[in-house]
Order: C-alpha cells, then sequence, then structure tokens
C-alpha cells in the first residue's frame, strides 16, 4: 500500500531527475533533454542478418495455432527475361479440388533474399477463407523464386 508521503517522495525524486537531464543538455547545448538515444551495442551477425532481412520480399500473413495442419506446399520460380518483369500466380485449391479447412497462416518465403527478388501480392482469399490466390511479379530483368507454405484447421 502506497502511502501519501511514499507518492509525494516518489514525484520529488521524478522531478529532480527530470531537472538533471535538463540542466545537462543546457549545459552540453543540446536543444531538448528528450534527444536521449540508448547505446545499445548489436552482434555483427545481427546487423548482417537486419541488411539481407531489409532485401527480403517474403510475404507472412496469420498466425499459426495449436491444432493446425500444413494443408499445402508450392513453389513459385520464374527465370529472368532480359528487359522484361515476369509474373505468375498459385491459387490453392486447384481448379475442380474442394479445401475443408480454414487457412489461418500464409508464408511465402523469397529464396532469392538478395533484393532482386519479385513480390507477392494477395489477390483473392487468405486468412479465414477456403481458398487463397497468390500473384507473384519480379523485377525488371530478374527472376524470382518463392516457396508457399499454406497452414488451416478443421472448422
Amino acid at each position: 500500500m502506497i502511502t501519501k508521503l511514499a507518492l509525494a517522495l516518489a514525484l520529488t525524486l521524478v522531478a529532480a531527475v527530470q531537472s538533471d537531464v535538463t540542466k545537462h543538455a543546457e549545459d552540453h547545448n543540446i536543444d531538448t533533454a528528450y534527444k536521449y538515444e540508448p547505446i545499445v551495442h548489436q552482434h555483427a551477425g545481427l546487423k548482417h542478418m537486419e541488411e539481407v532481412q531489409g532485401k527480403n520480399h517474403s510475404l507472412i500473413l496469420g498466425q499459426r495455432r495449436y491444432g493446425d495442419s500444413l494443408i499445402h506446399i508450392d513453389v513459385a520460380k520464374k527465370s529472368a527475361k532480359l528487359f522484361r518483369i515476369v509474373e505468375m500466380d498459385i491459387k490453392f485449391p486447384s481448379t475442380g479440388v474442394k479445401n475443408n479447412k480454414t487457412i489461418n497462416f500464409l508464408q511465402v518465403l523469397d529464396r532469392k533474399a538478395n533484393g532482386h527478388g519479385g513480390w507477392a501480392y494477395l489477390t483473392q482469399g487468405g486468412i479465414g477463407a477456403k481458398n487463397v490466390s497468390i500473384h507473384f511479379t519480379s523485377q525488371r530483368s530478374h527472376g524470382f523464386d518463392f516457396i508457399v507454405y499454406i497452414y488451416g484447421y478443421n472448422n
């Protein structure tokens, strides 16, 4: 149980710290006391991973949950054509095939994660539906290579 005295003491300490930060900022010609940036030491491998991740064009939608299962795996891969953009579509389920599971997680992983791959776009269905259509497009003069995992659950 916090007493009024303890609360007043805590507020006084917070005000004193804020005053010290403001004085420090004024002493060092800093515009505002809120320009504080924490020093973070990063592992070299983590920095490399962030650089690669920034070039990755993977698409991840939804969330895995207990009881779901992998209901479809597909590969979307097209070779480069000089000065052209290549495209393709993947539809699940295929025409004439019925799917009884509800989709709750889509993982479209860019296997050409060097920044020169393509992009994946959800064009129909998806999370909460029983079908999904994904459109793939490349960068000009480049191909793409994706692997698609679709997870779902029984209703």
